[in-house]
């Protein structure tokens, strides 16, 4: 008979400090954009990897029933901390009193997206091929492909500005001969396009900036029709290279009351946000092939404490950060009821950033952060 202090033990349910990994960057096709931030790219990947892997190993460990506290405290604690930052970001809670499993009436549904998504963004990095191995757009056909990696927006180095009489890149034919480029210009003007790679971004006018980065706040974004995973300039600075990782927030450098909004601002946190997406892949048209408008991770529409869908400016208001974080996962009450359907786990799991922020909370594990998102002892 094994004693179950040793289960526990194997199962990693005591707290420990996990080993370094190393994320496959060559899963992609990496930029010359990206050669100056080798490097950091390659630490930021890493990272991500390890929050991936602490949460999909979190979940689970919280399947098993929670050890006695007076028998196994440190074990108990750590097992506490799990469950609250799996009701904080994600909205469900497991069982305290037996063990759990995927086919559970209740709860199944949820265990199940949860650890296929951790899963696959653990499996894939450390993979010899991205998946799907060539990307999900017609770019995938072409030979060696695979999906792209872009750093930044400098001219001439992340993309080059064309002209409708200029040759594209690489082959005989001009600009005003392409098919997109023609379709558009029956409704609008444009002046030409930002290039890179077959990838094409039409501009109005000439070598109108931003490329992709438009969007107040954007860092990066995932471009399905692209087979494009890219980041904004915003993400190089000095001031942001120069937070402190995940790793080191898991090794002291997070101090009691570190609201985690504040921590959570290293390329790795918004790195892991891109590759649910990434990972989480499409649904597909009932034809069999991929809806480029409905990804499976979604940046779901943000609500407030009683469960209105929020907008402003006449857009809808994206469950970012903490707070909408937090929100969406929150729980049925008498004042929120009425608009339950905007909110639960069953969006929770569906949001990004919620998949996140609890990889975060399941690596950095000396706090707790999931009362209020400051870090707190764990109780």
């Amino acid at each position: 008979m094994v004693h179950l202090r040793h289960v526990w033990l194997m199962a990693g349910l005591m707290p420990s400090f996990s080993a370094a990994v190393t994320a496959n960057l060559n899963i992609w096709d990496v930029d010359p954009s990206c050669d100056a931030y080798g490097s950091y790219l390659q630490d930021c990947f890493n990272e991500a990897l390890s929050m991936a892997i602490a949460a999909r190993d979190s979940l689970n460990l919280a399947m098993l029933k929670r050890p006695e506290k007076a028998e196994y405290p440190a074990e108990a604690k750590n097992w506490n901390r799990i469950a609250f930052a799996m009701e904080a970001a994600l909205g469900f809670l497991p069982s305290k009193s037996r063990e759990e499993s995927q086919s559970d009436a209740q709860s199944g549904q949820y265990w199940t997206d949860a650890l296929t998504i951790y899963s696959k963004v653990a499996d894939a990095l450390q993979a010899d091929v991205n998946d799907p191995a060539k990307g999900f757009s017609h770019l995938a056909a072409r030979d060696g492909a695979k999906p792209k990696i872009i750093c930044g927006e400098e001219d001439g180095v992340a993309f080059t500005w064309l002209n409708p009489s200029d040759t594209i890149p690489g082959k005989t034919t001009k600009v005003e001969d392409n098919k997109n480029f023609k379709q558009l210009i029956d409704f609008e003007a444009m002046e030409g396009a930002w290039y890179n790679d077959d990838r094409w971004f039409f501009k109005d006018e000439v070598k109108k900036t931003p490329v992709l980065c438009m969007e107040p706040g954007l860092r990066a974004a995932v471009y399905f029709s692209y087979d494009l995973v890219h980041f904004c300039p915003k993400m190089f600075d000095d001031d942001r290279r120069a937070l402190p990782t995940p790793t080191d927030l898991k090794n002291g450098a997070a101090k009691l009351g570190d609201d985690i909004d504040v921590l959570a601002r290293h390329m790795s946190f918004v790195l892991l946000h891109e590759m649910t997406h990434w990972f989480g892949g499409l649904n597909k048209n009932a034809d069999g092939s991929w809806n480029f408008r409905s990804a499976i991770i979604d940046d779901i529409t943000a609500v407030n404490s009683v469960g209105e869908l929020q907008s402003q400016g006449g857009k809808r208001v994206k469950s970012y950060g903490k707070k909408y974080v937090w929100n969406l996962a929150m729980k049925q009450t008498r004042h929120n009821r009425a608009n339950a359907a905007n909110f639960g786990p069953a969006k929770a799991l569906k949001n990004a950033d919620s998949l996140a922020y609890f990889a975060f909370m399941a690596y950095v594990d000396n706090f707790d952060f999931a009362r209020k998102g400051y870090a707190s002892a764990i109780p």
